[in-house]
């Protein structure tokens, strides 16, 4: 549909460009009392031109908005199929991170059990090898062998990715950092979307390339939940 008025208002603009100036008047309609036609005069002309300009800029305009916005809800379809997504809204926002803050670790499961801040583990909801999985467009560069993690990040604002390789195996954990309650208790980022057991929305997803020293190829993918912490009893007054 915007393509059509784009046409129509290419079309105007194209008139308003070329048209004679005694078009202006709708030809030989207007006479005057002594047999003279009417003519047109210097601004009109003027203002029927300038009108054509913003007639073609428009028109190129709303071609370019019709292009961009197609070209978006591809990218979205792409990446709603690739990675599951239950909602994926042109309003939503997917977070996309190929060039995250990587830490080396010697256990990536002794360091996520000794986070007792903020600081934490997010669940992953898919994983995917370039040029093997289906990844959808991530808009950037990407390679076969490069590996994509989608993780629950909820709230949680991005964290390093936690990455311990050896020759048989790679262990990842991409980590957030979460907020608390005044109370001190932490909030476990993406909780909602896991128990609810749903396809996460793409706002509660983020999309994290991992670095690693070499492709994955035969070694095994490991990625460990994060590990349960212990809440405290709520105590209810009068009890």
């Amino acid at each position: 549909m915007l393509l059509v008025f784009a046409g129509l208002a290419a079309l105007a603009g194209v008139w308003c460009l070329l048209a004679p100036p005694r078009a202006m008047l709708f030809g030989s309609r207007w006479q005057l009392q002594d047999g003279e036609r009417a003519e047109p005069s210097p601004a009109l002309i003027g203002w029927t031109r300038a009108s054509g300009v913003l007639l073609l800029l428009l028109a190129a305009a709303m071609t370019v908005g019709h292009f961009v916005t197609q070209g978006q809800g591809q990218a979205r379809e792409s990446l709603k199929e690739a990675w599951g997504i239950g909602r994926y809204l042109s309003s939503d926002e997917l977070e996309i991170d190929l060039d995250p803050q990587v830490e080396r670790v010697d256990s990536v499961e002794a360091t996520l059990a000794g986070y007792t801040d903020v600081e934490q583990g997010l669940r992953v909801w898919r994983s995917a090898v370039v040029g093997v999985d289906p990844v959808g467009d991530l808009g950037g560069d990407v390679e076969d062998g490069d590996l994509i993690v989608a993780v629950r990040a909820g709230g949680c604002r991005p964290g390093p990715v936690l990455v311990e390789e050896s020759d048989t195996s790679v262990t990842v954990s991409v980590t957030g950092v979460g907020n608390a309650f005044s109370s001190g208790e932490v909030i476990t980022c993406g909780a909602s979307g896991t128990k609810l057991l749903i396809d996460p929305s793409a706002e509660e997803l983020r999309l994290v390339r991992i670095p690693l020293d070499e492709p994955l190829g035969d070694r095994e993918l490991i990625l460990p939940d994060p590990p349960e912490r212990e809440r405290e009893p709520v105590t209810i007054p009068g009890t």
